[in-house]
């Protein structure tokens, strides 16, 4: 017996072209609408202790039945392992699951199974906001979810950011501050409340110190209704001196005093949403890095790649390369995917390019072509062949 579980989601990112993601004892599906994932599914085999959903006849004289929805396999399991998705793949565009409104169906898998059912499914369902499309591509949603599953000890500070981000959304910035500045406290400072210890802590994590060099590049570009002459000042303070105001700003916020001259205001949070928004930049561009370390590890794109061949979702590309001394053995790239796309051509063209530049002599292509088969193209390169000195 199967038991599925189906969250809605709120999302900006892309379904095309999507697969199913096998990890460990989860199957895991993505629903769509217009292009957009717009439901997550885990799929899951019952276990000894799970029990069956049972109808029956109600006492109450009315209510016509009564519904036991049983006990299903691995509920919190699954709710735990969704948290961690949610806040990793917060990190691409929104993506926000809403685990209040789920639906539970049961897939028999023999008629003996399917006689036992009392109920097959119980669904409720909800309306969901519609964004711009985040441009992140199907094949890292899917090295998200699968690398999710061994991404457990980051779901607290990943699951501060998310909030933090809808914060944001929704003009929060005093609770966007906290669930931002409990990213790096829970992570770097964790349990000092002395503000000198907090500097020196924050101060001392060399991917602090990176993630403040990011956020002056970023925001010295940022064209919101923030003006310049309250967030630039703020970007040009040394690293010490950002950070001890960052620091002030939150024990400015933990306390509040009625007759303090100057004392912020709960209706007036737009007053913080110059430090929010440096310590929305600080952790996503730490928690980016931390994600992509871990989605790109070595061992995780293998069995990535495994996962994605046990499901079919592998698409050959073939590349036909035509040089000064004729036209080589075609060259095959297979890329995680079902059909060709120009995402997954561009990533097959950086394939050819490294692989003719690895070649010793480096090989010179006067033309190439990518697609599915010589006489099915994709895409074709006219190459110059370098100025001999």
């Amino acid at each position: 017996m199967i038991v599925i579980y189906t969250y809605p989601v709120r999302s900006t990112l892309s379904a095309v072209d999507r697969w199913p993601v096998l990890v460990d004892k989860f199957r895991v599906e993505f629903g769509e609408e217009n292009g957009i994932i717009s439901s997550v599914s885990v799929a899951v085999r019952l276990d000894d202790d799970a029990s069956l959903p049972k109808v029956s006849p109600s006492n109450n004289p009315n209510v016509k039945l009564h519904v036991d929805v049983g006990k299903s396999a691995h509920n919190e399991e699954v709710t735990d392992y969704l948290m961690v998705v949610q806040g990793m793949m917060c990190l691409l565009g929104t993506f926000t699951i809403d685990f209040n409104k789920r639906q539970v169906n049961w897939e028999p898998e023999n008629d003996d199974e399917r006689a036992k059912l009392g109920l097959f499914s119980y669904s409720v369902t909800t309306d969901k906001d519609v964004e711009d499309q985040s441009p992140f591509t199907f094949d890292f949603i899917a090295r998200t979810v699968f690398t999710a599953a061994s991404s457990s000890h980051y779901e607290v500070p990943l699951t501060f950011l998310r909030r933090g981000l809808q914060d944001v959304r929704n003009d929060r910035f005093i609770d966007a501050f906290y669930n931002f500045f409990f990213f790096l406290e829970t992570q770097f400072a964790p349990g000092f409340s002395n503000p000198k210890v907090v500097v020196e802590k924050l101060l001392e994590a060399s991917s602090v110190k990176e993630a403040l060099q990011v956020t002056r590049e970023n925001l010295s570009k940022h064209r919101g209704r923030l003006p310049k002459n309250v967030l630039v000042p703020l970007l040009t303070l040394g690293d010490r001196e950002l950070i001890t105001h960052l620091v002030d700003t939150r024990g400015n916020l933990h306390h509040h005093a009625l007759r303090r001259p100057g004392i912020w205001h709960p209706e007036r949070p737009e007053r913080f949403e110059a430090e929010a928004l440096i310590l929305q930049s600080i952790a996503h561009s730490i928690a980016l890095n931390e994600v992509f370390s871990l989605i790109y590890s070595q061992d995780q794109d293998d069995a990535f790649i495994k996962g994605a061949r046990d499901v079919g979702a592998m698409f050959k590309l073939e590349a036909n390369i035509t040089t000064q001394a004729g036209k080589l053995q075609p060259f095959n790239i297979h890329i995680p995917g079902r059909r060709p796309h120009y995402d997954m051509v561009v990533r097959a063209d950086d394939e050819v390019r490294n692989m003719l530049e690895a070649q010793r002599p480096v090989i010179y292509p006067l033309r190439y072509t990518i697609g599915p088969t010589p006489n099915v193209v994709c895409a074709s390169y006219e190459c110059f062949l370098p100025i001999k000195k």
